[in-house]
């Protein structure tokens, strides 16, 4: 059990908490910008989450990575979009 906790493993654990990490801070930061516009999207992480699947689906069945990548963006763009509508213009409840 001592060798697990080397100075190698502990620097390669942190490493890639720092490195899986990154697109929940990049979701949190953009959540906060939002916030400050008034608008709560409790929706973030379902949105990365399909945005991602669009990617990876478009990349398996087209094989090309560029495409895999504008996919993932219109899907998280759509479910933007859809999101803003839904609270901003309908009025409707943002944390339910």
């Amino acid at each position: 059990m001592s060798d697990f906790f080397t100075e190698a493993v502990l620097i390669a654990t942190v490493a890639s908490a720092i490195r899986f990490s990154v697109p929940l801070l990049l979701a949190g930061l953009g959540e906060a910008y939002g916030q400050r516009s008034g608008v709560l999207n409790l929706g973030v992480d379902g949105v990365m989450l399909r945005g991602a699947f669009g990617g990876y689906y478009a990349v398996l069945k087209l094989d090309n990575v560029w495409l895999g990548l504008l996919v993932g963006l219109g899907v998280g763009l759509v479910l933007g979009a859809i999101s803003a509508v839904i609270t901003v213009t309908l009025k409707a409840e943002q944390g339910i």
